[in-house]
């Protein structure tokens, strides 16, 4: 184990706690749209495994 795991983990908790907040006593909602970010990693992670 590296140097930045200990970093990678915090940010992980963090992250974990930022969508917690956000999410909490709210209303989560299906979107029938495309997201665009969503698609272009999903393209570069199709590639990268084709090559």
């Amino acid at each position: 184990m590296g140097p930045s795991a200990g970093y990678r983990s915090g940010r992980s908790r963090l992250g974990t706690a930022i969508v917690d907040r956000l999410t909490f006593n709210g209303a989560l909602t299906q979107s029938s749209t495309d997201f665009y970010r969503l698609a272009h990693t999903k393209t570069q992670a199709d590639q990268a495994e084709a090559s």
